[in-house]
């Protein structure tokens, strides 16, 4: 055709579908999978429920969705693998309960047919879905527990421990890293000195590749109302309870950390809202939400604080704290706030913190959201909103019989999420 035609060439294959192989996604933990074009912005209102599945259990454990499987964690201390397909299950794994009635909240990384994942009592597993077998366990000290999903990076496979006697810590919270191959302990990293306890990490740990870092959050040092904890005094040497910690991936050593609150009495840690990274246009930045309901913005190189954003005002009545782990794609930062009566999904301009939109909801919102083709994913009240990300606006709202205590896996074609009334939900156009 001669230049200028109105004729278009036919367009390429776009890029082949991706699984949701571990927690929000990618290693970053921005829960953005950039390849979903199945699910627009002009279908995302007309979505159907291709199966739902009975688990009889509050569903924490946000799901994987690999090959033919989808896995997931429920209340009960059990994760499931099912037919992603069907819903048929495929395999049931007793992952044990501890002092919080669960030992299934993280989310498995799927490499292939091998998983890794903690149990209720912070056992590292290594398990070979298609031989039924474990391939390799690894036991956790006396009275720890099992929050986090585990990163696969470089041959390693790092996770962190956190107490499993309540909310008052008897236990030194731990970051560690393993072979992949044999599930040897390569190095281990505590956030309190002894003879202290506390700062246990109860989310996941983010990389960044490029400068060869583990990044997350740790929980509150003892109040002084338990007997096996004293509190720990302002400026003790060792102290990274209530920080956001960056270590050396291969060596454990400490690059830097930034501590939110010292001496913290009130239980505001950094729970289940752990690292998300992103870059700003100009710098790379990571990102955490405290149970004070404040969202706390570092830079990676350094450690220093680039913003903190005070969300608590953001609810009608206000909201309480930041519970689930946020995610981050198109200029923002989305994250829900809510772990009282009332709760939002916001958006936060990535440069300034500054809030964008807002969608303001009923019940504790204690998941995260996930991101595709232009659109947040998020529970809201006792229903997933689907929003533009850019506007805020509601494209899409699916109602389940309780609040989403996980964030939603998107991934061909398909939204994957859990509700507590027990049930998990696929979603397709």
């Amino acid at each position: 055709m001669a230049p200028g035609s109105s004729w278009a060439a036919k367009p390429g294959p776009g890029p082949t579908p991706v699984d949701w192989n571990r927690f929000h996604f990618s290693l970053d933990n921005a829960a953005l999978n950039g390849q979903e074009t199945t699910i627009t912005t002009k279908n995302a209102g007309r979505l159907k429920t291709l199966w739902t599945f009975n688990a009889g259990a509050v569903i924490y454990g946000s799901p994987a969705v690999s090959g033919s499987r989808v896995i997931f964690g429920t209340a009960n201390g059990t994760l499931w693998i099912l037919n992603k397909d069907t819903g048929t299950v495929l395999k049931s794994l007793a992952l044990g309960q501890n002092a919080y009635g669960s030992g299934a909240y993280m989310t498995p990384s799927v490499e292939g047919d091998f998983i890794y994942y903690q149990d209720a009592f912070g056992n590292l597993v290594k398990y070979n879905m298609s031989t039924d077998a474990e391939a390799w366990r690894v036991t956790a000290p006396a009275n720890d527990a099992g929050f986090s999903s585990p990163a696969v990076y470089n041959g390693k496979v790092f996770a962190g421990l956190s107490n499993g006697t309540g909310d008052a810590p008897c236990t030194v919270g731990k970051m560690q890293a393993f072979d992949k191959n044999t599930g040897a302990l390569l190095w281990s990293w505590d956030a309190a000195p002894a003879p202290y306890v506390g700062g246990g990490i109860w989310n996941s740990p983010a990389i960044d590749t490029a400068r060869n870092l583990v990044i997350f959050a740790t929980g509150n040092p003892p109040n002084g109302s338990a007997a096996c904890g004293d509190p720990i005094p302002p400026n003790t040497p060792g102290d990274y309870t209530d920080s956001i910690v960056a270590l050396n991936a291969d060596t454990g050593a400490l690059v830097w950390y930034y501590q939110a609150i010292q001496s913290d009495s009130q239980d505001l840690d950094f729970g289940g809202s752990g690292a998300v990274l992103f870059n700003d246009g100009t710098r790379d930045l990571v990102g955490a939400g405290s149970k004070n309901g404040k969202f706390y913005t570092l830079d990676r190189a350094t450690g220093g604080v680039a913003w903190i954003d005070d969300l608590t005002g953001q609810c009608v009545l206000g909201c309480g704290g930041i519970f689930g782990s946020a995610g981050a794609a198109y200029g923002k930062v989305f994250l829900n706030i809510g772990t009282n009566r009332n709760s939002a999904n916001i958006a936060l301009d990535m440069k300034t913190g500054a809030v964008s939109w807002k969608n303001g909801g009923s019940s504790a919102q204690y998941g995260g959201p996930a991101e595709a083709n232009g659109m947040v994913f998020s529970g809201n009240s006792n229903s997933l909103l689907i929003m533009n990300a850019t506007t805020g606006a509601v494209l899409g709202s699916y109602a389940t019989g309780g609040q989403i205590d996980c964030s939603p896996a998107v991934s061909t074609g398909r939204v994957y999420f859990g509700s507590s009334d027990g049930r998990l939900y696929v979603l397709t156009p």
